[in-house]
């Protein structure tokens, strides 16, 4: 398999910063895997869509790399398994929305992004499943109509309402508080 038949397979995914095959630097072989580095999200999510890909008569899976880590579930890559859900309208049932997704996967959190004092949704929600694949499985179809509802689903991304700034430490807070008997 050579890189220019990856490249132009990858390629149509999105543009690709840096790719694709890993060569043994002693033997020149191929190592039998590729990296690509999409210049966006987005590209690499186009890419995951079929994550199993036949080229050149071989059978490639296709997952989401991590910096530092080997298919591990832990804080580096639960913004990659992290899913930001918009248009949730405030009387929409938790049970529902969560039983909608976790026809994908097991969910480790969610579903979240509920109003403190109301206990309704605050025109969003998140959800953290236990892999990246069944996060990618959620994203196949970003739109989705639940109970005549029509909602938005894309990775949740650090910044956004929801994402990684605080909330662990807000649920901590609000636990000791209950602990405590304050509300």
């Amino acid at each position: 398999m050579s890189s220019d038949c990856l490249l132009v397979q990858f390629s149509s995914c999105g543009e690709i910063e840096e790719g694709p095959l890993r060569l043994d630097e002693q033997t020149g072989k191929f190592k039998g895997y590729s990296l690509f580095v999409f210049k966006t999200m987005e590209a690499a999510q186009a890419a995951l869509v079929e994550p199993m890909k036949t080229i050149d008569g071989s059978i490639l899976q296709c997952k989401l790399a991590m910096d530092g880590e080997r298919g591990g579930n832990g804080a580096a890559d639960v913004s990659l398994r992290k899913i930001y859900v918009v248009n949730v309208p405030p009387e929409m049932s938790s049970d529902c929305l969560l039983a909608q997704f976790s026809s994908y996967g097991e969910i480790v959190e969610g579903p979240l992004g509920l109003d403190e004092q109301t206990g309704k949704f605050k025109g969003y929600s998140l959800f953290v499943f236990k892999t990246m694949e069944a996060a990618q499985a959620a994203l196949i179809e970003s739109v989705k109509t639940i109970d005549g509802s029509i909602l938005q689903c894309k990775l949740a991304m650090d910044g956004e309402r929801g994402g990684s700034g605080g909330t662990e430490e807000k649920r901590r807070k609000i636990k000791k508080r209950r602990d405590q008997g304050i509300s």
